[in-house]
């Protein structure tokens, strides 16, 4: 859904001349300008990196909780590579729009079933209830 959210947003904004996926599973470098210069932070770094992740997520990498550790070894290591900045973000729930559909089956039933409170509860958690424009990388 995040991909689907910042692709969205990359092709509405003006400023982005050009788009390139990355894998089938709709995983994107979004390049603003004519240059594509935003591959490995090896060959450039003033590249600033997005990751999104995902509430809950265990920096430590010691907790009991496995996708925990795992998304927190990858931030870890994401920091730890010579970008220009790397920034992270971490929703909580992602609320689907315009069209938007999770591919996990049971995000789905999910969202079927939370979708008529989810406006309330981004209302009380702002910061964790998120649509998908809001939890995409900038463009």
């Amino acid at each position: 859904m995040v991909g689907q959210g910042a692709l969205r947003e990359c092709l509405r904004d003006p400023d982005v001349h050009r788009v390139l996926t990355v894998g089938p599973q709709m995983t994107f470098l979004f390049i603003s300008g004519a240059g594509a210069d935003g591959i490995l932070a090896r060959l450039n770094p003033a590249m600033t990196f997005i990751y999104v992740s995902g509430a809950g997520t265990d920096s430590t990498e010691q907790g009991r909780v496995m996708w925990a550790r795992v998304k927190g070894k990858t931030e870890n290591a994401l920091r730890r590579l010579p970008f220009k900045a790397v920034y992270v973000l971490s929703p909580g729930i992602i609320q689907p729009l315009d069209g938007i559909r999770s591919k996990t089956a049971a995000y789905r039933v999910f969202y079927a079933i939370a979708s008529p409170f989810l406006p309330i509860a981004r209302r009380l958690f702002p910061d964790y209830v998120v649509p998908p424009n809001k939890s995409a990388a900038p463009c």
